[in-house]
């Protein structure tokens, strides 16, 4: 009497680890995108063969998941209207940023002691503060207190605080970059010093601080995209829904070249801009 066999009369099949069989890893082959399972290898009752324990299944190829051109041509009206609101949002906030900034930044340098101090402050604490958290203190936290703002609103005053405290930090590096003998020649010549300030100082310092102050200007551009957190439509929450929608990141992949076709530029921009100042300064200092 075998080991089972002869009482019911039905061949023993043997254990998938019996007689020599073994399993292979499961693996994935991105040439031939088919999942092909666990293998079994081993001598079967007829014979020696491999069998599969699970079927084959199709694995989408990384082209159709991530650059699917006919995903990014139906996401184009969404990501359309994204970035305009994504560009209103960078003007409106580089605009209201910068003219803080210079404000800012003047009374940090020349006005009374108590509004100096709270320059520095203002300048300190919003530099150090993500603007993430800003903005959900201006969208979520300022309505217990009965202050409320919209989406655009809420990311426009986030956004315009930092740039503001960054433009006055950079202005300020400017202005104290311009020797001390232009006050001194003004204030020879009888020139209120309001005057010399706005005809004389701030521009040359403005001339130094372009490059700086453009680079803070493509990061504020960058981070429109946090304005997607308090559901304000910009094109990175466009292209978000867009990827909900059709069941496929080709949109944010979209999203992503739209940022770089546009910012790119704006970067080499910066570069040029300091190859420029650079050469400038040899020159000056040359004759």
């Amino acid at each position: 009497m075998g080991k089972g066999g002869a009482r019911t009369g039905k061949p023993v099949s043997p254990h998938p680890f019996d007689n020599g069989w073994r399993a292979t890893s499961a693996r994935l082959d991105f040439a031939r995108p088919r999942y092909t399972g666990i293998i079994y290898t081993g001598t079967v009752a007829s014979g020696e063969g491999r069998r599969f324990l699970f079927p084959e299944v199709a694995v989408p190829s990384l082209v159709d998941t991530f650059f699917n051109s006919d995903v990014m041509i139906r996401a184009l009206p969404m990501l359309w209207r994204g970035l305009i609101n994504t560009a209103m949002l960078t003007v409106a906030s580089i605009a209201i940023g910068t003219t803080a900034g210079v404000l800012i930044c003047i009374a940090r340098l020349y006005a009374p002691k108590a509004l100096r101090y709270l320059a520095i402050g203002f300048i300190d604490i919003f530099r150090a503060l993500p603007i993430l958290v800003v903005l959900i203190v201006i969208y979520y936290a300022l309505p217990f207190v009965g202050i409320r703002f919209n989406s655009f609103t809420s990311a426009t005053i986030a956004l315009s605080i930092v740039l503001a405290a960054f433009t006055a930090e950079v202005l300020r590096a400017g202005i104290k970059a311009i020797p001390d003998g232009q006050f001194e020649a003004a204030k020879a010549l009888g020139i209120p010093f309001p005057i010399t300030l706005y005809k004389v100082i701030i521009p040359q310092a403005l001339r130094i601080a372009t490059p700086p102050q453009t680079s803070n200007c493509i990061a504020i551009a960058k981070d429109t995209s946090l304005a997607s957190v308090v559901a304000m439509p910009d094109l990175l929450k466009q292209a978000t829904d867009a990827q909900a929608l059709m069941a496929n990141p080709s949109p944010l992949i979209a999203a992503a070249g739209i940022y770089l076709i546009i910012l790119w530029p704006m970067v080499r921009f910066v570069a040029w801009l300091e190859n420029r100042g650079g050469a400038s300064s040899g020159g000056m200092t040359a004759d």
